[in-house]
């Protein structure tokens, strides 16, 4: 891995953990407008753009060594993944 595609995954792993945090996991396309985050439209594959933050989550770390960012957010992400599963959130491949 480059430290290029390394330093591109960690954005994009960032922006979306921020986004599933702040929206309480709604999936969707966001922007951030004067640093408030402006709800676009649905995400045309909601499925593949939480399939893709899983894989990269899993691979990171794998391919890095880091996984300082996962520890950091761990206890927040695990009371999303909590409150979506006894809300009926079901992942489907």
């Amino acid at each position: 891995m480059t430290e290029t595609e390394k330093k591109a995954i960690g954005r994009y792993l960032d922006w979306h953990t921020g986004i599933l945090l702040e929206t309480d996991g709604k999936m969707g396309i966001y922007r951030k407008e004067s640093g408030k985050l402006i709800y676009k439209e649905k995400a045309d594959s909601e499925d593949g753009y939480l399939g893709m933050y899983l894989f990269l989550m899993g691979k990171y770390p794998l391919y890095t060594g880091e996984a300082g960012w996962i520890c950091m957010e761990c206890e927040k992400l695990y009371g999303l993944y909590e409150r979506k599963i006894k809300t009926g959130f079901i992942l489907c491949a």
